[in-house]
């Protein structure tokens, strides 16, 4: 099928294809007509997975209706957290405050792999495959306290950043938390070539996951009454297991061959 142009309108053998989710899109294009002020700005967005992931999707056609579809995603994230609190001293001076800080890091893996059928008429085009997913993740936390847990000060004033508060003291770290995942599914799905190598389409698939969390490490420390205490021990581990259906984030693709 070719254009008024002679310009092939489905995709061919050897063509790459990129998605974007596709409502951002039309939202912005409805926007140019409401007249109306903060309208929301066109982005070029995720499509999302099973799990829910910032996966960079590429589909690439061994032939004009079967194609491998890859997804992959690298992701590294630092914060740091700083509050003030008032410094401990015998007589408390409320200007007087020293600074307590949370430590996170992120890394996040993932790499998936997918084999599509396609078959349609005109430039209503359908698909089904099935594919796989490997997730790997892991958090690292640590506290630096401004405080320091003494004799004379052995409940120092410390920042509550939501988890290093424990019953008995509070934590130093919290290392290795993994989280593992593992996915199978299959697909159906279906796209309109609006434009030669330009379609719009949705996909609905019935899902396999298993998730594991190893659990990590945590080291507290604490006052015992006579001295400073630090102990480490292991967190409990989770695990997760989902058979369901799912779409690519509930939302509408925009895909590009080329």
């Amino acid at each position: 099928m070719h254009s008024k142009r002679g310009v092939p309108i489905l995709p061919e053998s050897g063509d790459i294809a990129i998605g974007i989710d596709a409502l951002p899109v039309f939202q912005y294009l409805g926007d140019m007509f409401n007249g109306t002020a903060g309208n929301a700005n066109m982005g070029f967005n995720w499509v999302s997975d099973i799990f829910n992931s910032n996966n960079i999707y590429v589909q690439y056609y061994l032939e004009d209706k079967t194609s491998v579809r890859v997804g992959l995603r690298l992701g590294s994230q630092n914060f740091i957290d700083r509050e003030f609190v008032m410094k401990d001293a015998p007589v408390p001076y409320p200007h007087i405050t020293v600074t307590d800080r949370m430590l996170t890091s992120n890394t996040n893996v993932n790499l998936g792999a997918s084999y599509l059928m396609h078959r349609g008429k005109g430039r209503v085009q359908g698909y089904y495959g099935a594919g796989a997913m490997l997730l790997w993740q892991q958090t690292n936390e640590k506290y630096n306290y401004g405080n320091a847990i003494t004799t004379e000060f052995n409940a120092p004033r410390t920042t509550d950043f939501g988890n290093n508060i424990t019953g008995t003291g509070r934590l130093l770290n919290t290392s290795n938390l993994t989280r593992l995942g593992i996915a199978a599914h299959a697909f159906i799905g279906v796209e309109y070539f609006f434009a030669p190598k330009i379609s719009v389409g949705g996909e609905y698939a019935i899902g396999f996951m298993a998730l594991r969390t190893t659990g990590g490490q945590v080291t507290e420390e604490r006052w015992t009454g006579t001295a400073i205490e630090h102990q480490t021990y292991d967190m409990a581990k989770d695990s997760e297991i989902t058979l369901d259906n799912f779409n690519n984030g509930a939302s509408i693709f925009l895909k590009f061959h080329f």
